[in-house]
This record gives C-alpha cells, sequence and structure tokens, in this order.
C-alpha cells in the first residue's frame, strides 16, 4: 500500500524537473511500489512515466534519468506518447457513409447527410438531405454529381461523388405562375384565399441514386461513435424535448417552441415561405442543414433541420418528409 507522500513536493525539494528529459510525459503524485520482471515489490519509488523506454546504450548523457531522487528510487514506465482524443470528425471522407456527415453537391460549400431511405416508387435505396444541399438555387437537373464530403470539407467531383440527384420536392415562390394571376392575385389575393397562395411548401428535400462506389449507412453517426437506426416515426409538438445530430455541431439537444409555424427563409439567392414548420431553440449552424430531430426519450423521428438564425431553428415534420419526399425508413 503506497504511503501519502507528495511526489511533487520530493521533486521541488530535490530541485529536480522531470520534465527537463525529453522522452518525460508525467509522474505519479504518489509513491508507488517499484515493479520488476512485471511485478509490484515492496520497495517505493518514483514512478516516471515515459513515451519509450529505451536501453542506456540508446540514450544521450542528458536523457538518462537517474536511478533514485533523494532517498526515493525511481521506477521507469513506458506508456507512450499522451495525445488528446480527437472529436468524432464528421466532415471526413468515410468509406461506408452514415447519416449525419458531410455532404453536398458538387457545387454547393456543405450540408448534412440525412440518412439512406427507402424511395417508394421504385423500392430503390437513396441517399437524402434538403434540396438546397443537393443543388437548390445552383443546379437543378437530374444526375448532378453528390459528394462526401461535401466540397467545403475537401469532396472533390472524381474521387467523392457517390450519388447523382434523383428528385426533389420543389419550393414555389409565386414567380411560376404567369404575368396575369400574379397581377390578379397582388389585387384579389385577400378575397380568392387558396387560389393565390404562393407558399404551399411545406419540405425542403431531395434524394440521390447512389452510384455504386460505396455503401450507405442505415442509420446516423452519435457523437460516441455508434450508429443509431430510426425504426419508429412521430410528430413534434409544443413542449417535447428533442435531439439532433448534424455536420456542424453533431448532437444537440432543445425544445420544440411551435409545431405549425409559417416561416418566411432566405436562401440568399431568393427567399421563400414554409408552412407547417417546427421551431426549437437554436439547435443549427450552417452545415447542419438536412439534421434528422429525433424526439427524446422514444428517439422517434420527428423532423428535418432546413434553416435558422440566432434564436431559434426551423425543421420539417418528418410526415411530410415521407409525404411530399415519396420516401420511409429502411
Amino acid at each position: 500500500m503506497s504511503k501519502k507522500v507528495s511526489v511533487s513536493e520530493i521533486l521541488k525539494r530535490a530541485k529536480f524537473d522531470p520534465f527537463r528529459f525529453p522522452n518525460v510525459v508525467g509522474f505519479s503524485e504518489e509513491l508507488r511500489p517499484k515493479i520488476v520482471n512485471g511485478k509490484e515489490t515492496s520497495v517505493l519509488a518514483i514512478r516516471i512515466y515515459v513515451k519509450e523506454k529505451k536501453v542506456k546504450e540508446e540514450l544521450k548523457p542528458n536523457e538518462i534519468i537517474p536511478t533514485a531522487i533523494g532517498s526515493y528510487a525511481t521506477d521507469i514506465i513506458e506508456i507512450g506518447e499522451i495525445k488528446a482524443l480527437s472529436v468524432l470528425d464528421r466532415k471526413a471522407r468515410f468509406n461506408i457513409i452514415p447519416g449525419s456527415v458531410s455532404v453536398a453537391e458538387e457545387h454547393i460549400t456543405a450540408g448534412t447527410h440525412t440518412m439512406a431511405l427507402r424511395d417508394k416508387i421504385d423500392g430503390k435505396i437513396v441517399t437524402s438531405s434538403n434540396w438546397h444541399v443537393f443543388g437548390f438555387g445552383k443546379v437543378d437537373t437530374p444526375g448532378s454529381r453528390i459528394l462526401q464530403p461535401g466540397p467545403y470539407d475537401g469532396g472533390k467531383t472524381e474521387t467523392d461523388t457517390y450519388a447523382r440527384l434523383k428528385r426533389w420536392v420543389p419550393i414555389k415562390s409565386g414567380q411560376e405562375w404567369s404575368i396575369w394571376k400574379q397581377i390578379f392575385c397582388l389585387f384579389f389575393g385577400w378575397l380568392l384565399g387558396d387560389y393565390c397562395r404562393i407558399w404551399d411548401n411545406k419540405v425542403d428535400f431531395a434524394v440521390g441514386d447512389l452510384t455504386g462506389d460505396r455503401l450507405v449507412e442505415m442509420g446516423v453517426l452519435r457523437d460516441d461513435g455508434s450508429t443509431f437506426k430510426p425504426s419508429s416515426k412521430g410528430r413534434a409538438r409544443i413542449g417535447d424535448q428533442v435531439w439532433k445530430v448534424g455536420r456542424t455541431t453533431g448532437e444537440t439537444s432543445g425544445q420544440v417552441t411551435d409545431d405549425n409555424a409559417t416561416i418566411s427563409i432566405n436562401y440568399g439567392f431568393a427567399t421563400f415561405t414554409l408552412r407547417e414548420q417546427i421551431l426549437t431553440n437554436k439547435m443549427l449552424e450552417p452545415g447542419d442543414s438536412g439534421s434528422p430531430l429525433f424526439k427524446m426519450g422514444t428517439n422517434d423521428l420527428v423532423g428535418l433541420g432546413l434553416a435558422g438564425s440566432n434564436i431559434t431553428s426551423v425543421f420539417s415534420h418528418w410526415e411530410n418528409i415521407e409525404a411530399y419526399g415519396q420516401v420511409e425508413l429502411i
């Protein structure tokens, strides 16, 4: 059993700094049984940790740690170089692509891969995200290349294409109308109601066909490195505690503040209005577009992130994603 003797005090009295030796990475703050031939002995020693234990002949004179400091023996223990464990890198290239990592069409910066889904129309497995991540505003061409990681995170068309744009749910502004309808609705829209409703948009969503170069994971990558595959769906309600996982901020949690909001969203090149949106406290940052939203506790899939401000985040209801996007969980 080691005595409660402060090794720091011993070193201070001896005017000995172990870190002046380039191989040293630390020491134990208490005296420990000296280890000889892999077994602890009854001799209490100052345990000094090094990157690599070497024989004396391989060391320069200034690299040799003394066999004793004061009246205490030293015990040299190899533990390797200590490095900070890196945070999960969602901007890296994945050979098997999970949900919640960096993706984007080749002309876009970067967004979040929602997850692999099944196309209800042809039964194929598709990749998914927001329309504005897969090309909206830049390209509207089926077959456009989708990269993982996205171009902003180093993705290259030549080496990182894993899918091609298959279809999207168009977001309309009213500019698609004839000039006569635009004029008519400008003056009489208050009377004509749904005929002149220009913002019947409910989702920002697109899917891509896999090229076969890489596989996609049937779930989302959590911060602990595990993959969560949603098996149930639900509807977000005001007051619900929720969590999301995205390319920029990883996992964040929040609370639903509105479950049926009509919101005007600035896409940079134009502003569009979407209905039936979920609002939460701030959960999204740029690059998190496409993040799936889950209900805390049940882990029901309830929404898809698409926009936000410095105060709030906007998600579309998952039931609308499936209805308008013609997709389903695998």
